[in-house]
């Protein structure tokens, strides 16, 4: 973790000690030198005339001997250098610039209030290991205001799609959904789902693919793949029959959907589904996780 640090003020004892009031003067009654202090602009020093009449500034010994102390001083406490011109240092436009903390809190669509004892129980547990806040609603009980101030919406395939709907059609807070049957409200085109399949192609190689390529097995007995035919989105995987069609794929916020409009936010769709008595493996994991990161950065 980054730590900004700023240029501590020498203490009243050390200043006396060098003949130093609490004001910064010294027994002569002239300022000392505010270059250690961080105060250039007001240094006053005593005045020498050279030969040829021209003065010029001679540090007092005092000034001397407090510049040397407050450079021990730093150096000793760890102290990095001093501000920049604009008033901050280095440290503090590190921590300015570096990666924002991430977005926890989501909320979970669902025929549960709190479907962790269903299918959807690995998932649940994955994000709670992660950190993430869930709140879950119940599919026939949310609506589109649920989603404001959230990282995500997820909506799993544990909902009944006639009850859900296009409620977060036009939400700017992304949406990840395993549910195929909302495929076509979400502006994904028609969704499928084909069962006695367990296996997809992963052929992206960014961060949704969650560092996974090739064949990965998602369930541990036979499943459902969830697909669609897309022209428009990021096609992370594929099915493994050799078709081409879409079984995890993805809009940016503004891209085209497959029905023509812009994406409201970021859109993801998920292969896998919910198949009682199937156990997801961990590549079905990995997706998911991938896919709540991603959509919640956004």
């Amino acid at each position: 973790m980054r730590r900004s640090f700023a240029l501590a003020p020498l203490s009243p004892l050390i200043l006396a000690a060098c003949g130093f009031d609490s004001g910064g003067l010294g027994g002569g009654g002239s300022q000392g030198d505010g270059a250690e202090l961080g105060s250039s602009s007001d240094t006053a020093a005593p005045n020498t005339t050279t030969p040829s009449g021209t003065s010029t500034a001679e540090p007092s010994s005092d000034a001397s001997s407090a510049a040397e102390l407050s450079t021990a001083s730093s150096e000793s406490s760890g102290t990095p250098p001093a501000e920049s011109s604009s008033g901050s240092t280095a440290a503090d436009e590190d921590s300015r610039t570096g990666a924002p903390e991430p977005c926890l809190d989501v909320l979970w669509v669902s025929n549960f209030e709190d479907p962790s004892g269903t299918t959807d129980g690995p998932l649940v547990e994955r994000l709670d290991s992660l950190g993430y806040e869930i709140t879950f609603v119940r599919d026939d009980l949310a609506v589109s205001s649920d989603a404001d101030g959230r990282c995500a919406v997820l909506i799993s395939a544990v909902s009944d799609s006639a009850d859900v709907g296009a409620e977060f059609y036009d939400t700017t807070t992304p949406v990840v959904t395993w549910e195929y049957g909302l495929f076509e409200a979400m502006g994904f085109g028609m969704g499928h789902g084909q069962d006695g399949e367990f296996d997809i192609v992963v052929v992206d190689d960014g961060e949704l693919a969650a560092e996974l390529s090739g064949v990965q097995t998602l369930y541990s007995e036979v499943g459902r793949i969830n697909w669609a035919m897309i022209d428009n989105g990021q096609v992370i995987a594929t099915r493994n029959d050799g078709s081409g069609h879409a079984t995890m794929f993805a809009y940016e916020p503004g891209a085209t959907l497959e029905n023509g409009s812009p994406a409201a936010g970021a859109r993801v769709a998920l292969p896998f589904s919910n198949v009682p008595g199937g156990t997801l493996r961990e590549p079905a994991l990995a997706l998911f996780e991938a896919a709540v990161d991603w959509a919640a950065a956004h």
